[in-house]
């Protein structure tokens, strides 16, 4: 796994490899999964899971919106780890939807909070994520989901099932990625840049 540092505070950027890596996403992975980039690739979804979408448009949009004051970013790298989030949340929701779970938005509010905790605060939040490019919609419609969906999953069935489900979901959800960003890791739970 790989690092930066921002505010003196370690996000993590990388994939997991070893164990189980969806270990590491219900252990607060929301700050490393906030990266954004595109590839110049022609149309079409730049992934599926189980039949979703995930428009190439709403890819280059993020890019563009991170590239906005951060012309340094690892498009490649970027892209990858956007792609995993948006992935990730898919496959959380099918956990969620297969346990006859709901997230309700007291939860979504409880994940921006506790974002904002480990960060140390709104303002350092925000910081965060004008240094990794993150854009807000993907905050808002990625990251934010994606957390409240572990800690609903978490609080109703406790980690060690939560991980087991994950685990079973993500081997036997189909993945398809564009290979000009990377391939589906089922088991790291990742994308791997190309």
């Amino acid at each position: 796994m790989t690092g930066s540092q921002t505010g003196g505070r370690s996000l993590r950027t990388g994939s997991c490899t070893g164990s189980w890596a969806w270990r590491r996403v219900l252990r607060g992975a929301a700050l490393g999964v906030v990266l954004v980039a595109c590839t110049s690739a022609p149309s079409g979804p730049v992934a599926t899971v189980d039949g979703v979408e995930i428009p190439r448009e709403q890819l280059d949009g993020w890019v563009q919106a991170a590239a906005q004051g951060n012309p340094d970013l690892d498009v490649a790298l970027l892209s990858a780890h956007l792609i995993s989030a948006v992935i990730q949340r898919e496959i959380v929701n099918s956990v969620l939807v297969d346990l006859s779970l709901v997230v309700g938005p007291e939860a979504v509010f409880e994940a921006r909070r506790h974002l904002e905790e480990l960060a140390g605060g709104p303002l350092e939040l925000q910081a965060i994520h004008l240094t990794v490019g993150q854009p807000e919609d993907h905050f808002t419609d990625v990251v934010l989901p994606f957390e409240a969906g572990l800690s609903t999953l978490v609080g109703a069935i406790g980690l060690e099932r939560a991980v087991e489900a994950l685990m079973r979901a993500s081997e036997s959800a189909r993945v398809s990625v564009d290979p000009d960003i990377g391939v589906w890791d089922p088991i790291a739970g990742t994308v791997h840049p190309s």
